[in-house]
């Protein structure tokens, strides 16, 4: 980390930089425990009045955006393109016993042509609940039952229906963008109140907000990726 050691002398603080991390340990350290670590580095750096571990604060920082990515690829697996998809299914919840459940763990989900959903839940007496749980998630598809399965014929898009859930795929996008852009806000307020609490220098707080911006626009390029390739996939079907 691109920190400051304090010396004392005739009376003053004087700052000495200290070496930057290589990308390539920084990169070394980035896991599943990034969160957890950075709180308890932060947690003893503030006890303690010690600058906070800038390096870790980015790589929570990308971590954090990450989930946003995540949370974008199973909203767009949710979007119809006209082919049975069991993924389509992804976000239904039933009322099963008075508790949200995933309709994913009540049944089992197959596509026995790419016309076609079958739904089959393990638990029969639950078939009505899971048809009006599929009927309310408002998907455009009609679920119809025999007694024991329930069927989803998913319909060849038409051009207006294309259009339409364009327009939904371009706003996920921008929703993930938005929730990126609130988590690279907030790392820079937190570096520039480090800055102004004097724990670090005005050239490692430069540092780090440019840093910052880096994951940033790395991430909203992938967002826009994945929305373009979604789109594409909209309109060649």
């Amino acid at each position: 980390m691109r920190t400051t050691a304090l010396l004392n002398g005739c009376g003053k603080k004087w700052q000495t930089p200290l070496r930057r991390k290589s990308a390539r340990q920084v990169n070394q350290r980035m896991h599943s425990s990034v969160a957890a670590r950075y709180l308890r580095v932060n947690a003893a750096a503030t006890a303690e009045g010690e600058a906070p571990d800038l390096d870790e604060k980015i790589l929570d920082t990308e971590e954090r955006m990450r989930k946003s990515i995540t949370a974008l690829q199973n909203s767009l697996m949710t979007v119809s393109t006209g082919r049975a998809n069991p993924a389509i299914l992804d976000r239904v919840q039933v009322n099963y016993y008075g508790s949200p459940t995933p309709l994913r763990s009540l049944a089992g989900i197959t596509t026995p042509n790419a016309q076609e959903i079958l739904v089959d839940p393990y638990d029969k007496s639950a078939l009505g609940d899971v048809e009006k749980a599929i009927f309310q998630a408002n998907l455009g598809l009609t679920p119809s039952n025999d007694g024991k399965i329930i069927r989803l014929a998913v319909p060849m898009l038409t051009t207006d229906r294309r259009k339409e859930l364009a327009k939904g795929v371009k706003k996920f996008g921008e929703e993930a963008k938005v929730a990126i852009r609130n988590i690279r806000r907030d790392t820079v307020d937190f570096i520039k109140k480090t800055e102004k609490n004097k724990m670090i220098s005005e050239d490692d707080s430069k540092y780090y907000q440019a840093e910052t911006q880096k994951v940033t626009d790395k991430l909203v390029k992938e967002v826009d990726a994945m929305i373009s390739r979604k789109e594409k996939d909209l309109v060649e079907m």
